[in-house]
């Protein structure tokens, strides 16, 4: 009988990187609790981003990465208990929600509604491709110049610098903005 691989056996980086504290938990059993957060988060970002607005949600969710992006990274690598390493994966959950359930919403609203496919398609993948595929070089080059093992956390916390930056001087709240409910006249017309 096939036997189910557990955590660190033979396990993919990424899951290594989010679970190895977990030895003898299923993979499954080791990164589902850290996906419920932001599952519940996500829904519940967006609807606060309804009332107050998204610049301020988005703010505060990439803030909240900015600052406890290093110390939470520090927990996951210190060999802490399975309770501590599950804590600092469900914040990092919760923050990220923060960012990304307000900024969905946003993105699709910056663009007219006959370039809104194109343009978030376009901006995402160029960008994606720029910064998430020099990632990993970066995060070792990081490592490498700084020998702190933590300095991948540098990157990413310089993005949410660059993140808040532009929220606060360049972007437009969009949620006081009318709705063209899915809508453009000059496409109906």
């Amino acid at each position: 009988p096939r036997r189910r691989r557990r955590c660190g056996d033979g396990a993919g980086a990424g899951d290594r990187a989010a679970a190895g504290r977990l030895r003898g938990l299923d993979r499954r059993e080791s990164l589902a609790p850290p996906a419920q957060p932001r599952s519940c988060a996500r829904p519940c970002a967006g609807m606060l981003s309804d009332r107050m607005g998204r610049k301020p949600v988005m703010i505060v969710g990439a803030a909240g990465i900015l600052l406890f992006t290093y110390p939470l990274f520090y927990l996951l690598g210190a060999g802490t208990s399975p309770a501590v390493v599950l804590l600092a994966l469900g914040v990092l959950a919760i923050l990220q929600a923060l960012l990304c359930g307000g900024a969905t919403v946003f993105v699709s609203e910056i663009f007219p509604i006959h370039v809104r496919c194109s343009a978030i398609g376009a901006g995402y993948n160029i960008t994606v491709a720029i910064f998430g595929g020099m990632a990993p070089f970066t995060a070792t080059w990081l490592i490498q110049w700084t020998g702190n093992p933590l300095a991948p956390t540098f990157y990413l916390m310089a993005g949410m610098a660059v993140t808040i930056l532009v929220l606060l001087f360049m972007a437009e709240e969009t949620h006081t903005k009318p709705s063209d409910n899915g809508r453009d006249d000059a496409l109906y017309s």
